[in-house]
């Protein structure tokens, strides 16, 4: 991690110790952004808006919703294959590999409710919504891919009929869906 100035510093001289223009930044999207001007072109500054509110989702990529979302998209390099968008397919496979194995626990705990299935079946479940939380690392792709899985949201229905929906869980998915991108 990086200190990015979000505007830039050479041109914004007044605000290199502002501290609002001091943001957290991977060190590739502090050189990917650069020289640009936030300021003739408007990219998302996470701080004061919602990234959610100019971008979506989809297929392992983000898809600007505005002008604003595409200028961040190109700025930032956001869907560089190498760097970014095959490391989100790795983390979305890997949901999907969780998502399979609740999905075959919650048959086997409705097949023979016992404390070990039910356990077993509760702790997959917490451990993707663990993964979909702001400080887990790529947080905001596991809880986009986890939370717009039908069969991960038909595992969270079930668990709910059958009483086996605990509050500590649903604290976890209100802060996954806080940061879940929908996709188009």
């Amino acid at each position: 991690m990086e200190v990015e100035h979000f505007k830039y510093k050479n041109v914004y001289k007044d605000c290199v110790v502002d501290w609002s223009n001091l943001l957290p930044s991977c060190k590739r999207c502090n050189i990917a952004k650069g020289i640009h001007d936030v300021d003739t072109d408007p990219i998302v500054n996470p701080y004061d808006v919602d990234p959610r509110n100019h971008l979506s989702f989809k297929l392992y990529q983000f898809k600007g919703k505005d002008k604003v979302g595409k200028s961040t998209i190109e700025a930032l390099d956001l869907n560089n294959s190498d760097r970014l968008v095959f490391k989100r397919f790795e983390v979305g496979e890997q949901v999907s590999r969780s998502v399979r194995v609740a999905t075959d626990r919650l048959e086997a705990y409705k097949l023979s409710k016992t404390a070990v299935r039910k356990n077993k079946l509760l702790n997959i479940v917490e451990t993707i919504l663990n993964e979909c939380q702001p400080k887990a690392t790529y947080a905001a792709t596991t809880a986009t891919v986890a939370l717009n899985d039908e069969d991960f949201i038909e595992i969270i229905n079930q668990l709910q009929a059958l009483n086996l929906w605990e509050d500590y869980l649903e604290v976890k998915l209100s802060a996954a869906q806080n940061i879940a991108f929908q996709q188009p």
